[in-house]
């Protein structure tokens, strides 16, 4: 499991002077430390890290922290934005109240996906601790991400697909291929990818949908030729039914 470095956050309640009651929300920059135990650093108003830092336990961290995989989004995006304005009609924008002003895209780019990466890691974490339904919530989340991402960012998410396969987490799992599709859709590996994840849920037929695509994109793509091979020898040739339990043709 990747370590955890990203913004998280916690909720705190306090009463106004009529008693009612005031939430507040707070940012915190976390770092996972070889101990197992959590660096945890408030952020100011201006995101900066501020105050005294505290360490908590892998349960603290679990049970008062939340994901926040959307936090870096709009400052990139408005970097983006000014990156893709050639002829400069928008203007600078203003990044004042924003995270990540004064850095400049890659640099932008570089920090949101480490966050995403983090939150992830945090879904796979609370997946472990038998917490599957807040696990779930973290993964739609970050599908949920509405960019700024790239073709080049099709790796995030076909990463994120094989480690939720891993974790037989087969129909998540799709969704991530699919965001990875949707951001490179002539990529024969991807749906070499997705095709496992069919395989090992025991859908045979789809499985060799995506293994046809892959090969259409790639006739050449030998692990994809050698799945097909496979599949038609012993699941889906004349005569044969669709048994209980699977072989894997390869292992992870």
């Amino acid at each position: 499991m990747d370590v955890i470095r990203g913004i998280f956050s916690t909720k705190s309640v306090s009463t106004d002077e009529s008693g009612a009651e005031i939430q507040r929300k707070v940012y915190w920059l976390v770092r996972e430390q070889a101990d197992g135990t959590f660096r945890v650093q408030p952020l100011s108003r201006n995101f900066v890290p501020t105050g005294e830092a505290k360490t908590v336990s892998r349960e603290g961290f679990l049970d008062r922290f939340e994901p926040e995989p959307e936090f870096y989004l709009e400052s990139v995006a408005r970097k983006k934005r000014e990156a893709d304005d050639i002829l400069g009609l928008e203007g600078p924008s203003d990044e004042s109240g924003l995270p990540l002003a004064g850095l400049d895209l890659a640099a932008a780019q570089k920090a949101n996906e480490e966050n995403v990466r983090a939150n992830f890691s945090l879904g796979l974490m609370l997946l472990s601790k038998d917490r599957a339904g807040k696990a779930q919530d973290v993964f739609e989340r970050i599908l949920r991400l509405s960019g700024p991402f790239d073709a080049e960012h099709k790796h995030l998410f076909n990463s994120m697909g094989i480690r939720l396969r891993k974790a037989r987490l087969y129909d998540t799992a799709l969704k991530f291929y699919e965001r990875a599709v949707s951001l490179a859709p002539d990529d024969e590996n991807i749906y070499h990818n997705m095709a496992r994840a069919l395989f090992e849920k025991g859908e045979m037929k789809m499985a060799m949908d995506r293994l046809r695509k892959s090969l259409d994109l790639n006739p050449e793509l030998r692990e994809s030729r050698r799945f097909v091979g496979y599949l038609r020898r012993r699941y889906l040739g004349a005569g044969k039914t669709r048994p209980h339990v699977y072989r894997k043709p390869f292992e992870d």
